[in-house]
């Protein structure tokens, strides 16, 4: 049998680079990172659908808007709520953020939509 193949060389990214230790959702600094590192899950596609349904039954300025995410400790919830901030303009994000986000991942392109009707 050959040489076991190093570990990081099995990732996409040095998994040895430095992470945030805590997502915070405000934060902007790491916006571009925050989006090419995201994995649009079955469950994270779920929330976007049903805030995009919460968003058309009560615009705006009408009925309270509530939305539950429940998840484990580490499985993304505040990185799906920081993207969710940059795309209905909660967060002030760049452009090319909003732009990406609508590009790469269906469920935001929706939500997108959804808001600018």
């Amino acid at each position: 049998m050959g040489d076991a193949p190093r570990l990081d060389t099995l990732f996409h990214r040095d998994p040895t680079r430095d992470l945030e230790e805590v997502q915070k959702v405000g934060a902007t600094e790491q916006a571009e990172r925050d989006v090419e590192e995201f994995c649009q899950t079955e469950s994270a596609r779920r929330v976007l659908e049903r805030l995009s349904e919460i968003v058309t039954k009560h615009p705006a300025g009408h009925d309270p808007r509530f939305l539950y995410l429940h998840a484990t400790f580490g499985s993304g919830k505040t990185h799906l709520l920081k993207l969710i901030s940059y795309a209905t303009g909660q967060t002030s994000a760049p452009a090319s953020i909003v732009s990406a986000l609508t590009t790469r991942f269906e469920g935001f392109q929706h939500l997108r939509t959804v808001i600018e009707e």
